[in-house]
Order: C-alpha cells, then sequence, then structure tokens
C-alpha cells in the first residue's frame, strides 16, 4: 500500500460525510420495530400496542413524534391501557403534505426507549401499530460478541492534504434479549486503527454520553436490543499506510476511497468497479 503522509486534521462537515449524518439521522429517528398488523380500516388516529416479550404492557408512556422537512418533535404523549393498546388523534393526515410528513411513536420500558416504525400515508394507519420491547440483560466483564454485519470504511481528502475517515458499523444483536450496561461496562467496543485522531460521533445510534475513545478503541455502554444498530464515527488519519483489525464476526467490510485519490493496494479485498455514491461523488 501506498503510504502518503499528511499531517492530522478536524473531520470535516462537509462532503459526502454529510450525506451520511443525514441519512444516519433519518435511520436513527425511524428505527423499524414490527411491521403493522392489518384488519383496521385507515383514518386520522394512530392505533397501536406495546409488547414485551409478546405480551401487552400496561401503564407505560407512549410519545407520539412528528417530522417534517421543516421542523421534528414530540406532539402528545400517552399511557398505555390494560392491554399495552394506545390510540393518537393526528394533528393532520400523513398525506397532508405531499408525503413529507411522517409520525411514529416511541415507548420507555425498564428505562430503554424503543421506536416503531414510520407512518408516513394514511394507509398505513389502517393497521395495528406495534412496539415491541424486549426483556433486559446485564452484561458481564467483557462485552457479549455482538457480530458486525457491516462495516464501511470511507476515505475523504479534506482538499489540505489531510484523510479523513467516516467508519460506519452496522452491529447486529440477533437475540431476544436487549443488552445493557452496569457500572459503565462495555456493551460493544471494538479498535480504531492506530493514529485516528479528532475523533467525534457521527448523527447515528450513538448517545454522546454513552461512549468512549480510550486506548485506540470506541467504546459503547448504552443498551442494544435486537436488532441492528448503526454506529458512524469520523476522525483524521495521517496516512493510509494502515493495518485494520477486525476482530469477532464481521459479515461484510467495504472500503470506499473518494476519487481523485492515490494509487492504492488493500489485502484481503476484491476490487470493485468505482460507484457515484452523489452527483460528483465517485469513490473506488
Amino acid at each position: 500500500m501506498n503510504q502518503i503522509s499528511r499531517t492530522p486534521a478536524a473531520p470535516p462537515r462537509g462532503g459526502f460525510a454529510s450525506l451520511l449524518v443525514a441519512l444516519a439521522v433519518l435511520a436513527a429517528v425511524v428505527v423499524p420495530s414490527t411491521p403493522p398488523v392489518a384488519g383496521q380500516d385507515p383514518s386520522g388516529v394512530l392505533n397501536g400496542r406495546v409488547l414485551l416479550a409478546g405480551e401487552g404492557v400496561s401503564g407505560v408512556m407512549v410519545t407520539l413524534h412528528r417530522v417534517t422537512m421543516e421542523e421534528s418533535g414530540e406532539v402528545d404523549s400517552l399511557s398505555t391501557g390494560p392491554d399495552g393498546d394506545f390510540s393518537f388523534v393526528l394533528p393532520s393526515a400523513p398525506t397532508a403534505t405531499g408525503g413529507h410528513e411522517v409520525y411514529f411513536a416511541s415507548v420507555s420500558v425498564d428505562d430503554i426507549l424503543y421506536f416503531g416504525s414510520p407512518i408516513s400515508s394514511v394507509e398505513e394507519l389502517g393497521a395495528l401499530y406495534v412496539i415491541d420491547a424486549f426483556p433486559t440483560r446485564v452484561v458481564g466483564e467483557t462485552p457479549p460478541p455482538l457480530p458486525v454485519d457491516e462495516r464501511s470504511f470511507i476515505i475523504e481528502a479534506d482538499g489540505q492534504g489531510n484523510w479523513i475517515v467516516t467508519d460506519i458499523f452496522n452491529v447486529l444483536n440477533d437475540g431476544e434479549e436487549t443488552w445493557t450496561s452496569v457500572e459503565g461496562r462495555a456493551v460493544w467496543s471494538y479498535p480504531l486503527p492506530e493514529g485516528a485522531a479528532g475523533i467525534r460521533i457521527g448523527q447515528s445510534d450513538l448517545a454522546p454520553d454513552a461512549v468512549s475513545f480510550d486506548g485506540g478503541r470506541i467504546t459503547v455502554t448504552s443498551p442494544v436490543p435486537p436488532g441492528k444498530r448503526n454506529y458512524m464515527v469520523q476522525y483524521a488519519l495521517p496516512d493510509l499506510d494502515i493495518t485494520l483489525d477486525l476482530p469477532g464476526q464481521v459479515n461484510q467490510f467495504s472500503v470506499l476511497v473518494q476519487e481523485p485519490g492515490p494509487a492504492l493496494a488493500v489485502d484481503g479485498l476484491v476490487p470493485q468497479p468505482p460507484v457515484e455514491l452523489q452527483p460528483g461523488a465517485v469513490f473506488r
């Protein structure tokens, strides 16, 4: 691999990395739960149920959220009934703004926040809206062996001779329990490349108060429920002569280098044709 010496700098907020941050925000906002169950007539009412291990959960607070192109925020909140049921009257139909209005609901069970699927059309209101919560399991001395379902290692030049990396991990909990931490123990931890500087988190599923970067690793202490969690960090590298440690199970790993870029050899990966991820942004 060609070695290119550069002075590290703080990761920029523009370019393709900004697009990824925006996509991660949307993913974090509308984390899908169990798909709606058919059988009700569409209306301006969101009828739902909170389930824990398949059983209705009574007396928990459900919050309705609304997202538009201009703003986002909480709309209403209420407590679930005896069978975990709840019902929200929406302030406006999701299609009233031409499909740019999205509703979703969230609930906190055992101090863990769970989200329902996004509602963006009146037709989707015709099904029972289910939010799944899960039993919890506390981590021990070592983190559970959660696999990385997909890792994307995206390299960009900032125009000032520095190399900026957007490092995205899709961490998979394929069990039926939410892993939680006590006394700051790691729920998930992973090594970052040597020399990573100016590390900051992207707007994904990482909570700023539940992540650290000590000892050259990213360490997460926030709960990890069943399903996938998207973790994004950005940092600068002094050069591209690096070795990436991939411990544990990694189902898919991709390196993307923005063009024009230097000639690189990446041991262990199969070269692919360049792709244009957004207009004018070509990656190899």
